[in-house]
């Protein structure tokens, strides 16, 4: 009994064996059949091996080959079933991807698996009998199996069907294109591709430098931002394409990483910036202005937090979510804004709304892509770029279709100001014209005014002559008469002198006053041309107060004579009738007794004749005003005079090209001095003082 039991019991453990075999090579089988494989053929330059992988995602990111290969992971693989590239979005989690390949009898055994995706920070790829190879964004250039912009990885296939693995790890959207390449086919394609892209680039710069050069000469802020946004785009596609890993920047794996978005986003914001200036957003759509304004401004931040994530621990995995979220956002605010400008006219607004709904269109094509819905092909793996070239095209159009209509503008204007400046050049002409006539006209009666004034002038001096002429006859007789009484003995007695002396100061006044009256009309260059002769004035200032002694009254006359004065050129005549009003002007308006003083002074260019008396003086409010004709002063009407004497005076000074001074004070008396310009130039004496009394 104990032996069978123990029989029994070996046989059942057999038969367990066998059912655990059995399950195991049934599960192997299930696996086969979810990822078969695929036979690579001779006649075919290039396979999309998306549908015929299957995924395995690994939450922890701790799982090794060995666990993946294992019977108890294997079951968990799953067949990717969704048409298009492998899109697996935002994810924290590694994911395993594995592929069978065969070839056909008659294919090579050298092909080339490609993953055309930059986004891929982390890739770990397993070949049979190979060493594993770790490459991806976040590693060394040097990393790479091969030398290229994409994730390439040269493989020997067999005959019979072997495993192929990827473990993919990454911060940025999981989108995992596979193509395995014959590798002549492959390189074929590369040349073609970087044709073409020679060409994308070259037109970018082309753009970039034309509307650089156009803000430097216009200074136009539209063409800077445009220029920024090109120019960033242009860098944006540039690391995304690879070629800044490849070319530009081969072991800067941290900022290759974050080198897309960061200067896709510093784009997105300017574009921003030139959508509102370009469409006048402030005058047109404030609201929006306002959310555009925000959204430039979250470009700006995820651009610098990028660029902080090199030094700092920053998740960039919200970063890329945020750029992502941002994108959408300002996309159809700028597609709004550019139909509220259609709508308002605003020029070169269907230009950009055309261009921005291409470049929304190339997004959405792309997007399709990812998600399977369309065939992935030239057009749709590169529809972004191409949009992108077509949208800063039309851009230019429509800021060259925007100059265009300033420049309409402009001229339009000019021509409406040419065509203004020529009616008001008419309208000046026909006034010229009309004022010449006036002038001429004017200028006629003038003429005649003129010699009606000179022949009722020149009557009125003969008039005067011939009255001067008839009164003299008389004073003299008069001063005759007077002057043989002084010589009478009856007349010694001091009564008889005054008396005699009153006769003979009322005669010379009466004499002077018909001098004035002559010299009035006189002054004029026009009537009676100035006998300019030399005159010294301290000989000529003695002699003049001599003759002239009777003519004070009863005054003191002080004089101070520089004896040294320069000479004046001058009309003697006119000077004393000058001095003489002077004098006169000095008796009447100060008291009897008072002194009265003529001096000679000097400034420089000028000698001076000054005549100080101290009488009641001037205002100042008066002072402009007393050297105009028949002007005097308020609380003068007590005081002989016609207010003739101070402008006859100022008249004779001024035709000898000097100028008369008047200093004056209310209640200490006035100085009046003749400014006239000196000759020669001597060294200046001690003065000479002399009284004249009554």
């Amino acid at each position: 009994m104990p032996g069978l039991a123990l029989g029994n019991y070996n046989t059942r453990m057999l038969i367990r064996d066998c059912l655990f075999k059995l399950v195991g090579a049934l599960l192997l089988s299930l696996c086969a059949l979810q990822a078969h494989s695929l036979t690579l053929s001779k006649n075919e330059r290039v396979y999309q091996l998306s549908a015929e992988t299957s995924l395995l995602e690994d939450p922890t990111g701790e799982l090794s080959l060995a666990d993946v290969s294992s019977p108890k992971f294997q079951q968990k693989f799953q067949p990717w079933s969704k048409p298009g590239d492998i899109s697996l979005g935002f994810s924290q989690s590694a994911y395993w991807i594995k592929l069978s390949l065969s070839r056909a009898e008659d294919s090579p055994a050298d092909w080339l698996i490609e993953i055309p995706y930059l986004g891929l920070e982390n890739i770990e790829f397993h070949a049979p009998d190979q060493l594993a190879v770790l490459t991806g964004s976040a590693r060394q250039f040097s990393s790479r199996p091969l030398a290229h912009r994409f994730f390439l990885f040269p493989v020997s296939v067999t005959t019979e069907p072997r495993d192929y693995y990827f473990r993919l790890q990454s911060h940025y959207a999981l989108t995992v294109p596979i193509n395995v390449w014959k590798p002549g086919a492959f390189y074929e394609e590369v040349q073609n591709t970087l044709a073409l892209q020679a060409l994308y680039f070259g037109g970018l710069i082309a753009l970039l430098l034309y509307n650089f050069f156009l803000w430097v000469s216009l200074k136009d802020l539209r063409f800077l931002l445009y220029t920024l946004f090109v120019g960033l785009l242009g860098l944006g596609i540039f690391a995304g394409n690879g070629f800044g890993r490849l070319f530009i920047w081969p072991d800067a794996s941290d900022f290759d990483v974050i080198s897309q978005t960061l200067f896709l986003s510093a784009a997105l914001a300017f574009a921003i910036e030139f959508a509102v200036v370009f469409l006048k957003g402030r005058d047109i759509a404030p609201r929006i202005t306002r959310l555009l304004h925000v959204t430039a401004t979250l470009c700006a931040l995820i651009a610098l937090l990028l660029t902080c994530s090199l030094w700092l621990e920053i998740p960039r995995y919200w970063i890329y979510q945020s750029f992502v979220f941002t994108s959408l956002m300002a996309t159809p605010l700028i597609i709004g804004t550019g139909i509220i400008a259609v709508r308002r006219d605003i020029p070169g607004a269907r230009f950009f709304l055309l261009a921005w709904c291409i470049l929304l269109g190339g997004g959405v094509v792309a997007s399709l892509r990812i998600f399977g819905l369309v065939q992935t092909n030239a057009f749709t793996a590169y529809s972004v770029q191409i949009c992108s070239a077509a949208e800063m095209l039309l851009l230019a159009f429509a800021l060259a279709d925007t100059v265009r209509h300033e420049r309409d503008a402009r001229e339009h204007a000019q021509q409406r100001a040419l065509a203004s400046n020529e009616q008001l050049m008419q309208v000046m002409k026909e006034s010229e014209q009309r004022l010449e006539y006036a002038v001429e006209e004017r200028t006629a009666q003038l003429n005649l005014s003129l010699a009606t004034e000179k022949a009722v002038l020149a009557q009125y001096v003969r008039f005067g002559s011939l009255i001067s002429h008839e009164f003299r006859n008389p004073l003299g007789i008069i001063d005759s008469q007077v002057a043989l009484m002084r010589k009478s003995p009856a007349t010694d007695t001091p009564d008889h002198l005054s008396r005699l002396d009153a006769i003979t100061g009322a005669t010379q006044r009466l004499v002077k006053m018909f001098d004035q009256w002559l010299a009035d009309g006189q002054v004029r260059p026009d009537l009676r041309p100035m006998t300019v002769v030399s005159v010294s004035v301290a000989t000529w200032l003695p002699q003049f107060l001599t003759e002239n002694q009777a003519f004070v009254g009863r005054h003191n006359v002080e004089t101070r004579i520089d004896p040294a004065a320069p000479l004046l050129h001058a009309d003697k005549e006119l000077l004393d009738i000058a001095l003489l009003n002077l004098i006169d002007n000095a008796c009447k308006f100060s008291e009897l007794g008072s002194t009265i003083t003529i001096a000679s002074c000097r400034k420089p260019g000028f000698v001076g004749i000054s005549v100080t008396d101290l009488g009641r003086g001037v205002a100042s409010e008066y002072q402009e005003n007393i050297f105009e004709e028949y002007f005097r002063v308020p609380s003068e009407e007590e005081a002989r005079g016609t207010g003739l004497g101070l402008p006859l005076v100022k008249s004779i000074v001024n035709n000898h090209h000097g100028h008369i001074e008047l200093i004056s004070e209310p209640g200490h008396g006035s100085m009046f001095t003749m400014w006239f310009p000196e000759t020669t130039r001597e060294s200046t004496a001690k003065q000479t003082i002399t009284t004249i009394s009554p």
